[in-house]
């Protein structure tokens, strides 16, 4: 396979911004007694609510410079400050000065170490804005692979009269593909095979067809299995765990979660490899079955759910995010 045809690109869970976007601010140089009174009184009249990651004192030890405070962002260019804040300041004879300040919380420590240039802010590693994740050679050749195979269930779907998207559902644990289908939301155009006989519902689109196969699946390895037991519950609770702790790397992970004993819950921990980004009843869909990455090729400006039209996986009120990935071949029309 040549994996330099491919290019594989992670599509970040949160907004892209530009790490050196600044906000300008008045602020005002003062003395050390009067810190503590500013900072009450103005978390009152301009609390910095969008701009948690500002230190609103600039310390002595953070620069050469006086001790400072920022009093209030400045909109639109504006010379005037807000009523509010202009009365403390004339109360206090503070002398205003404008400041630019970071806007968006650091991604790493080196952006925070440039930001400190300007003011000082916090980070905090474990809350940071995440960076897009860059694959090796074995993770693309892994993606591609796997990405070959749901193009192989798109081509099924065409011999079969049906919409050119498929799908394959892979368990990384064991590096295998568990459960695969192709679009069949739509009647097939050939009528005169009876490969092309079977039924069609509207809702069928190849994550969904993917989808249920993997349950059946799971239906066929535990048949008993019928109650969520106390040890289903461990077992789903070891896998979503796992899945949130999950790098991006493909490898085993058969040490990690025990599963023989109990049916797994849902598909928490495996990927799934779409041929065309998912609309935003498969991309839910695929957060309600816990998948740990949706990798898509061909993205979906019209309805796309995942960065072509919209970025649901960027909504933070989501009870489970996956990681999305693209990869694209060189003649392919649109990639992010």
């Amino acid at each position: 396979m040549d994996r330099q045809r491919w290019s594989i690109v992670h599509i970040p869970g949160h907004e892209e911004v530009d790490s050196s976007a600044t906000v300008d601010a008045f602020a005002a140089h003062i003395q050390g007694k009067l810190a503590s009174v500013l900072i009450k009184e103005l978390s009152v009249v301009f609390p910095l609510t969008d701009l948690s990651h500002i230190k609103r004192i600039r310390s002595k030890r953070d620069t050469e410079g006086p001790l400072s405070i920022i009093l209030c962002t400045r909109t639109d260019d504006s010379s005037a400050i807000p009523s509010q804040v202009a009365e403390l300041v004339e109360k206090h004879s503070l002398e205003t000065f404008i400041a630019k300040i970071p806007k968006h919380p650091a991604a790493d420590r080196e952006e925070w170490a440039t930001q400190y240039n300007l003011w000082p802010t916090t980070f905090h590693p474990s809350s940071a804005r995440p960076s897009k994740i860059q694959f090796n050679e074995d993770e693309e050749r892994t993606i591609a692979a796997f990405m070959v195979r749901a193009m192989h269930q798109a081509s099924l779907a065409i011999d079969h009269g049906r919409l050119s998207n498929g799908a394959v559902i892979v368990d990384p644990s064991i590096g295998q593909v568990i459960a695969s289908g192709y679009d069949e939301s739509t009647p097939p155009s050939c009528t005169d095979c009876s490969s092309c006989s079977g039924g069609w519902h509207p809702l069928r689109h190849a994550a969904m067809v993917a989808i249920e196969q993997a349950s059946e699946r799971d239906r066929r390895l535990f048949p008993d299995d019928k109650e969520c037991d106390e040890a289903t519950l461990s077992v789903k609770r070891q896998r979503c765990e796992a899945s949130a702790a999950e790098s991006i790397h493909i490898e085993s992970r058969s040490s990690s979660i025990t599963v023989e004993a109990s049916r797994p819950y849902l598909c928490t921990g495996f990927d799934i490899y779409l041929t065309r980004e998912p609309c935003a009843m498969c991309a839910m869909a695929m957060v309600h079955q816990r998948f740990r990455r949706v990798i898509f090729r061909t993205s979906n400006p019209d309805n796309g759910a995942l960065g072509g039209k919209f970025f649901l996986h960027r909504q933070p009120s989501l009870n489970h995010h996956y990681t999305v990935i693209q990869a694209t071949l060189a003649e392919d029309n649109y990639t992010h």
